[in-house]
């Protein structure tokens, strides 16, 4: 049986992985060509991830504190390290070693 990847742990990771690049506001369009390269990713792990644009605005809404969504992007309040512990916290504790490496290379795909 395939299980879907909730939307929040997906926006949340890919913050995660901007703060890593040193990018602040990333396109909404990427979040969604990270997602379209996740789930080719994830077939192997029997599991698919769907964001579409109310989950951008849902998360932003549901988590105030770490984004915000200015135009065609949503951006990270603040770029200090604190708030990437926030997010590891809220988003990768717990979350399957193999998941985050298949976010990360989603992410690598669309950021390079």
């Amino acid at each position: 049986m395939c299980k879907k990847l909730m939307s929040d742990y997906i926006v949340g990771n890919i913050l995660i992985e901007a703060i890593d690049r040193q990018k602040y506001c990333v396109r909404i369009e990427d979040v969604f060509k990270i997602d379209d390269e996740l789930s080719k990713l994830l077939i192997v792990e029997d599991t698919y991830s769907d964001v579409d644009v109310n989950d951008i605005c849902l998360f932003a809404e549901n988590y105030p504190y770490f984004s915000h969504i200015e135009d065609d992007h949503i951006c990270i309040k603040d770029n200090n390290n604190k708030l990437k512990i926030r997010l590891l916290k809220y988003f990768r504790v717990g979350l399957p070693l193999n998941i985050v490496e298949q976010i990360s290379s989603a992410s690598n795909i669309v950021f390079a």
